[in-house]
């Protein structure tokens, strides 16, 4: 399990440049969290791969856990596009289900990846690495965007 060093936001990147960075960083995150598990994982190796600077790196991403849950909410974000409209005759309950499906087939193409970033989002704290507040708003948007609810219910967040 990675420790979480100083409560603190990472730097959003501002410029055409540090976005680049940003994006390599978690480039590099994806492919060795693909080859290791996230306790191999080395954020010394992950700036090496990204080509920056460690402190760069830290810059951004305080842990190990602040970037996986980072990179499970750039993957999303990233994966919602992507995914299947609503096929017409469906309901709520099937788009959901259908929608599912597909995020879980993206998932296990990379079960290490998979992992890390599940383990590091479900063991974040919310008040240290705000990402992983953020991944459950975008899990929950993507999900209800796909059942063509803009104004889900409360039964609609049970189910």
């Amino acid at each position: 399990m990675p420790r979480i060093g100083k409560a603190r936001d990472g730097a959003e990147p501002t410029s055409v440049e540090q976005r680049r960075r940003h994006v390599r960083i978690l480039e590099a995150a994806a492919q060795l969290g693909s080859e290791h598990e996230l306790a191999r994982v080395q954020m010394t190796e992950v700036a090496k791969n990204a080509e920056v600077a460690i402190g760069t790196l830290y810059r951004y991403f305080p842990s190990k856990t602040h970037l996986f849950v980072a990179l499970l909410l750039h993957r999303l974000e990233l994966g919602a596009d992507r995914l299947p409209e609503r096929k017409p005759g469906t309901s709520a309950r099937e788009a959901i289900t259908e929608t599912l499906v597909e995020m879980t087939r993206r998932f296990v193409d990379r079960p290490r990846l998979a992992s890390a970033m599940l383990l590091s989002n479900s063991t974040a704290p919310a008040s240290v690495v705000p990402d992983s507040t953020e991944v459950r708003r975008t899990f929950h948007r993507i999900l209800f965007e796909r059942a063509g609810l803009d104004e889900p219910t409360e039964e609609d967040r049970n189910a």
